[in-house]
Parts: C-alpha cells; structure tokens; sequence
C-alpha cells in the first residue's frame, strides 16, 4: 500500500510539473471604453502606433504590467480606410534581424517596459467568426483570421533582412521590391535597400504567414508557386530567436527579370501557378554576413498575450462578442505552436496562469494584490445589454496601407527625430506639422517626406495642440502617456488621406 501511495504521488507531482495552457473564455477579453471619443476617431485610427499607444496607456490603468504582446480588437464600425491590421514592435532590443533597437514601452505605459508588441486586429465582425476561415477584408486575400493575427504578430521581427554572398555581393530580393517613387540604382540587387518592404517577396519559397511563397523548382528555370498552410518558416524562427542558425536549411529564391511583382501578396490557397526565372540559392550564414549575428542567439520562447476590445462608451460588447475574441485567443495559443514547431507557445489568459506546450514551457504571471476589474463572479448570471448601434456600416475593409510598420524610435529628447517607417516609403507630406504622438514638441515633417524633424518644444508652460504651441489655461505641466493627447490637424489629416488614397494597392502590414 506504500509503495502505490509512493508511485501515485510521484505522478501526480510529475504531472503536475507538466505545461498546461489555461482555458481562455469570454472574462480574459479586458474591455477598454472610449472615454473621450479619440479611439474611435479617424485620425488617431489613421495613426496606428498612436491608436494602440492610447489604449495600451487605458489597459495598464486597471491591468499590470505582465504582458509581452496586446491585441486589440474593436466594435467600432471601421471603414476601408481605418480597418487595417497593424503589427507595431513597442520594443526590440534584438540585434542582426535588419531592424534598429526600439524601445517605446514607457510612451505605451508598460511602465516595468515588458510590453514588446501591440497588435491592431481592428473591425471584430469584419473578420471571421471562425478563425481558420479566409479573411474576406481584403480582395483575394490568402490568410485566413488567425494567420493574419500571427502575420502582424511576426512584424516584432520579420522581415527586414539582407543576404550577402561569399562573392561579396548583397541581395535585397528575399523581401518585396517597392519603390516609394521613380525606382533609383542601388547596391542591393541593383536598387536601393530601402525600396523593399518587410514582407517576404512572392518569389521566395519562405512558405510563410510573412507573405511570399511555397515553390517547387520544375528544372530548366520553371518554378511551380503556390501557398498552403504558411506558418512561422525555419528563417522566420531563427530570426524570432527560436531557432539556431544550424538548425536552418538551405534557401532558395527566383531572381526575375522584372521584380515588380515580388511584393504581390500570396496566391490564394489552393491555386498555383508557373513562373520563369533563375534560381538564387542562399543560406542562414549568407544573412549573417550581411546582418551580423543574432544576439542574443535564442529569445524567450513562451510570451504572455492579452486581449482587448476597445467599444463606445455605454456600449458594453456582449458575452458573443467577447467569446469571439476568446476563440481567437485560444485558437492562436494553438496555432502558434503549431506554427513554430513547437518551439514557442503564448498563454492568452487574463491572470496570465498558462504555463506554455512541452517544446515552451513559461511560467504563471505572479497575481497583483487587486482582483480584474473585468473579471466578475462566472456563476453569475449573463446580465450585460445587447449593444446599440454607433453608427451606420461602412461596409468591409479593403487593402489599405497604414504610414508603415516601423516602431517611431524612442525619443528621450526634444531634439530626437521621428523616423521612417519600416518599408522606406514616403511617411509624410513635406513641411507638415504635427504634434510628436509622445512628446509635448511640434514636428515638421522634411523636405524628402521620410522623416519628422523637431520643429519647437511647448515646454511646461504651452501645449503642442493642432500642429502648434498653445498656452495652457489649466496651469499644469507637460505630463507623461495621456491617452487624448490630440497628433495631428484636421488639415494635416486630408493630406494623410490623399496620400492613403493614392497608394491604395500596396501594404505594409
């Protein structure tokens, strides 16, 4: 009888050292309202690092700082212009992945800075009540919900890098060929380097949710592309830091004639199609050489992810509502997984009390002193109100790019600059001035249209407000993360939309 007591109690703690993913349901989707109407406004939702910077800052004001990962979901009716997902890194201290560090976990009130990406996911109903169906806001799109989840996801590290061959020459064609303009000799491949996205580029066999391709070589310079059931590729985990650069097998791409058509997003699943080029083969230590190596070599593997939906104010979402954002929640715990071959796994839960798969084990989040605030009593009866209307649909979303995908640097100073986005693309009108989305200092967007310069600081005793210093009648000073913090004017605006309007058949997210 001992030795069974000794055997049983042996399992039990054996099993019970094992990693669990915590059940997600409808009470870890953490509810943001718009208190003042700026969430749900078209310029700040024009703005994606601002919009997500805004409602991170109302997520830490009830929930701690112990998550690495937000994804933001709305019941705003969006339109074809503010519907579009968004992956922006809020910090990434990684070197030799092709991005500069970041770090803008303060200005997003991660105030321990843990906080690494913020996901816009943006239209609740737009996307698929089943995530594994296809994503129908953009025209013959090839991802399904979860994929794009895991897509702007990935935008934390990928995909901003080179290769370089033992020749010495450097190849931008793994990413998507894009000018912003008239294209301009380069020495990447013959263009400049920042003409390619950060999207893999169709002729790359990267079989990834980046973007690119799944090809068979067909021998005499024919190729056979196609794109079923992409996921987080052997290239993509090695710069995630979930894979070493020995565990990666040798890669391949088509150089073509004409590369205009590297940035095109992946032929839908199920269809294929025959190419004609040369076959560029490459390898991890090729990237090496052009990027450096990965440091650190290997990244934590198991991240904490919460859920939000941000609604009008009074208009709580309903328990179907929230339990849609649960099923996205479970179903991307499962996904990716599956996605990184079990490398990496993510806890979605509220209380943070998954503890990752067998390949990614992590820990439970240590629990604040306070309960949830969005959390009630589950045995409670269902007493939430259906939502009213805020306004009438726009109809679905359509392909969109935002202002690009790059996190704006940290800017400690008055005299820093906002920077490019990720793609190199023009990122504003010349000469037009803004309030910084973080600092009280007007900026001034340069002459090339690739950059914000410093235009004045308002100091403690104005308030940058409409592109201009204005004085303050409350009397205080310049504070830190306000959430209604104005970014820009409503003229600046109408330029950002021109703009929008007129590159409607590219993206960057």
């Amino acid at each position: 009888m001992k030795t069974t007591f000794t055997v049983v109690t042996v399992a039990l703690v054996c099993l019970a050292a094992l990693p669990v993913s915590a059940e997600v349901g409808p009470y870890d989707v953490a509810l943001v309202a718009d208190e003042d109407g700026s969430l749900g406004d078209m310029q700040t939702l024009g703005m994606p690092n601002v919009y997500l910077q805004k409602v991170a800052c109302a997520f830490y004001a009830k929930y701690p700082d112990h998550f690495d990962a937000i994804f933001v979901f709305t019941t705003y009716p969006l339109n074809f212009i503010t519907n579009v997902q968004q992956g922006w890194p809020v910090k990434n201290l990684t070197q030799g992945i092709g991005r500069p560090p970041v770090n803008s976990a303060p200005q997003f009130c991660s105030y321990d800075s843990r906080l690494r990406q913020a996901v816009k996911m943006g239209d609740l109903k737009v996307l698929p009540d089943d995530p594994d169906a296809t994503y129908t806001g953009i025209p013959w799109y090839a991802l399904s919900g979860i994929e794009l989840m895991a897509h702007e996801f990935g935008h934390q590290w990928l995909a901003a890098v080179t290769f370089t061959k033992e020749d010495g020459v450097k190849h931008c064609l793994i990413r998507g060929y894009e000018p912003s303009g008239e294209a301009q000799p380069g020495e990447c491949d013959g263009y400049q380097e920042s003409d390619f996205n950060q999207h893999w580029s169709y002729y790359y066999n990267s079989k990834s949710v980046m973007y690119g391709s799944f090809i068979e070589d067909l021998g005499g310079g024919q190729f056979e592309v196609s794109y079923n059931d992409p996921k987080f590729s052997q290239m993509d985990q090695y710069l995630m830091g979930l894979r070493l650069p020995e565990d990666v097998e040798p890669q391949f791409l088509v150089d073509m004639e004409d590369e205009t058509g590297s940035s095109s997003l992946p032929i839908q699943p199920g269809k294929t199609a025959t190419i004609e080029g040369t076959r560029l083969d490459f390898t991890v230590e090729d990237v090496i050489r052009s990027e450096g190596d990965r440091i650190p070599a290997l990244d934590e593997c198991h991240w904490k992810g919460a859920l939000i939906i941000v609604h009008p104010l009074g208009q709580v979402p309903t328990i179907a509502e929230r339990q849609k954002v649960a099923d996205y929640g479970k179903r991307f715990e499962e996904f990716y997984d599956w996605a990184t071959d079990g490398r990496g796994s993510f806890d979605m839960s509220i209380d943070g009390s998954g503890t990752g798969s067998p390949g990614c084990s992590g820990t439970i989040s240590p629990q604040p002193d306070k309960e949830f605030p969005d959390r009630p009593d589950m045995a409670q009866p269902e007493t939430i109100p259906e939502p009213v209307p805020f306004a009438e649909d726009a109809g679905p979303a359509t392909d969109v790019p935002p202002t690009g995908d790059q996190a704006v640097p940290e800017t400690s100073t008055p005299g820093d600059v906002m920077e490019a986005g990720g793609d190199g693309g023009s990122l504003c009108v010349a000469n037009t001035l803004l309030c910084h989305p973080f600092q009280n200092v007007v900026v001034r967007c340069n002459a090339d249209g690739n950059g914000w310069d410093t235009e004045e600081d308002c100091g403690s005793d104005a308030l940058c407000d409409g592109g201009m210093c204005r004085p303050r009648h409350d009397g205080t000073g310049s504070g830190s993360c306000v959430a209604s913090g104005r970014a820009s004017t409503p003229g600046a605006l109408a330029l950002f939309l021109l703009v929008i309007l007129s590159l409607r058949t590219r993206r960057w997210s």
